[in-house]
């Protein structure tokens, strides 16, 4: 199911953005997880039940790409996974009716001015951006907002997690949440 947001509620629900991954690394306290795309899929499952679907989010650039370059997305998909992008298409389209800015569609009008497109992590998003991003198809980041933490997917074959602060980082690691990942 495609349900977007603005980045301004990912912030007002408490979660944070990260600019370029190396603002990251000096900004913020941070663990690097390695793994294959199992272990990132349970990393990012257990962070999103931990927050709540309501309080995570994903970016997802697809609809921003040009045309050859989302056609070199879909060659490389399985057969399920262009299901899960179609369904996407076809709800961002359905949608794109229902919304005006200035005068334009959603997506559109996104495009035109090249604003980054956040979704809420539900299932289907996370099984489709979780594997694109694994793969090296196509890379997200997550976002989650209860305990503030963003994912950056495949940085040099890496997933640096960003906590908000130590505490939270502290919290996590003392759930489980975090480093129970053979890391």
């Amino acid at each position: 199911m495609r349900i977007e947001v603005l980045q301004k509620e990912i912030i007002a629900r408490g979660g944070f953005m990260i600019t370029q991954v190396t603002d990251g690394f000096e900004l913020y306290p941070y663990h690097i997880i390695t793994g294959d795309k199992l272990k990132i899929h349970e990393l990012l499952k257990k962070l999103k039940d931990f927050n709540g679907e309501e309080n995570s989010y994903v970016d997802f650039y697809f609809e921003l790409l040009s045309n050859d370059e989302q056609e070199r997305i879909r060659e490389r998909l399985s057969k399920e996974e262009k299901e899960l992008l179609n369904q996407f298409l076809r709800e961002g389209k359905e949608r794109v009716g229902q919304f005006s800015i200035e005068g334009k569609g959603l997506a559109q009008a996104l495009q035109e001015n090249q604003k980054p497109l956040y979704f809420q992590l539900t299932d289907d998003m996370l099984k489709l951006t979780a594997e694109l991003s694994t793969t090296e198809i196509l890379f997200s980041s997550f976002y989650f907002c209860e305990y503030p933490v963003v994912v950056w997917t495949n940085y040099e074959g890496k997933h640096p997690i960003f906590f908000k602060d130590k505490p939270t980082q502290r919290f996590l690691s003392e759930q489980g949440i975090i480093f129970d990942m053979d890391m």
